[in-house]
């Protein structure tokens, strides 16, 4: 009974093992939100998000912002993102809100049709408040 007890538990340890390297590789080398941060350094008119599922909502505006993404062992790395937000929110009140580096405003009054700004189609990675 113990044999089949300890088989099991090392071919857990090392799903455990393989999907954590994995997992430390994708954020080292894929890591889109990381890939955009890079883009935007390079060329800070490069598109951050042109398409997704979250939109912005009625009265909302696009900020972008730069947040640590950070994975254990593997260590930390610079986000960028799309945050729809309150239009009535600031730029240094999102960052302390979210716990960003910092955040400015891309659109103050979002569009399907605006293909411009870093956060185009008044696409947004994640809704804030309310």
């Amino acid at each position: 009974m113990l044999r089949p007890v300890m088989r099991a538990a090392g071919i857990g340890a090392i799903v455990m093992l393989v999907y954590g390297t994995a997992e430390a590789i994708h954020f080292r080398q894929f890591c889109a939100k990381h890939l955009a941060w890079i883009r935007a350094e390079q060329n800070p008119s490069a598109v951050v998000l042109d398409g997704g599922f979250a939109v912005a909502r009625q009265g909302d505006s696009l900020f972008t912002c730069v947040i640590d993404h950070c994975f254990g062992v593997a260590g930390c790395h610079a986000d960028l993102s799309c945050y729809c937000a309150p239009a009535t929110m600031t730029p240094t009140g999102l960052a302390e809100l979210l716990n960003a580096r910092s955040c400015a405003v891309d659109h103050i009054v979002p569009s399907p049709g605006d293909d411009t700004g870093a956060c185009r189609h008044a696409h947004c990675d994640e809704h804030v408040g309310p």
